[in-house]
């Protein structure tokens, strides 16, 4: 536990102050935002829960075995609430999954047309340390379909081939990976890196059919924030390996965007799920913007 407790402090600002009551020694803002990182808040909230329990437990998604209930406020205010469990490692006799989507290696090229702020976030995904502590590398991940791979490729282009507005899906792929060995650091640290990790890419993916392609410079986000964050974890991991992060946003409606994601090792073992309720509030500055879509379910299509 002492160990943890040293990984908690240096990486995620997270100390006790007293029996069941932890301070988060600073305060980290991502990309000139407003206020804190969603992904903060639900990090250090885990991280917390993680510190009142025994190591032999790990964290899961069942209301049962050991559960806690963490309240996160700032200035006295609660402003997020988690209910977690924890189960103690056991063999499974019956196991299944389906199969990870076919994406090219992480170090696959992609050309991406990107311009403007676009670009900027693009840039600032690349390379950031979370924290100010740790650097994560995100970028994205090559489909092997076809037409989503062009989605990626031609992301700014307005029109496709035979003339029809070119409207990205709401669906992305990305590899992530914390560039660190923490081989010498507590097992604990890696689903509290990835919880932080799952609040990226959620809002930019939500926003795709509106912000880019056709849609491009026509809307603008007036705001974005965090609703509702859900997650399992299945399968233990390590984060300073390359993890694919694949996000679907399957609706949107009265500016509230949904979205299911789900991250894989590099062999296909589905680790965590996650599902998230956002806020996308914009504003439109172009008369022939279009405002509704529908999209087809893409096949997953195999290397073969």
């Amino acid at each position: 536990m002492e160990q943890i407790k040293k990984d908690f402090a240096k990486y995620f600002y997270l100390e006790e102050k007293e029996k069941d009551l932890f301070i988060s020694t600073n305060s980290w803002k991502f990309g000139g935002s407003r206020g804190l990182f969603g992904g903060q808040i639900v990090s250090q909230t885990l991280a917390a829960a993680i510190l009142t329990v025994d190591p032999n437990y790990h964290i899961h998604a069942r209301r049962s075995f050991v559960s806690r209930t963490v309240s996160a406020k700032q200035d006295g205010k609660p402003i997020y609430k988690m209910i977690c469990s924890f189960q103690k490692e056991e063999e499974s006799l019956t196991e299944h999954q389906f199969e990870m989507p076919k994406v090219y290696p992480e170090d696959h090229p992609i050309k991406m047309d990107i311009k403007d702020r676009n670009e900027m976030i693009n840039k600032i995904h690349q390379d950031i340390k979370l924290f100010d502590q740790a650097r994560m590398i995100l970028k994205p991940a090559a489909p092997i379909d076809q037409e989503l791979y062009e989605s990626i490729e031609n992301i700014n282009q307005k029109h496709t081939i035979d003339g029809n507005p070119r409207i990205k899906p709401p669906h992305s792929f990305s590899w992530v990976k914390i560039d660190e060995d923490l081989s010498e650091n507590s097992t604990q640290v890696n689903p509290v890196f990835l919880a932080c990790i799952s609040d990226f890419c959620l809002t930019a993916t939500t926003l795709f059919p509106y912000v880019m392609g056709y849609n491009n410079q026509k809307i603008d986000r007036a705001m974005g924030a965090s609703l509702d964050h859900s997650m399992w974890f299945h399968k233990k991991f390590r984060i300073d390996d390359w993890v694919l992060f694949e996000v679907e946003s399957p609706t949107m409606v009265g500016s509230r965007g949904f979205l299911n994601g789900k991250f894989y090792s590099k062999d296909g073992t589905h680790l965590v799920t996650i599902s998230q309720e956002n806020l996308c509030r914009t504003g439109i500055h172009s008369e022939d913007v279009i405002l509704e879509h529908q999209f087809k379910n893409f096949p997953v299509e195999s290397l073969e």
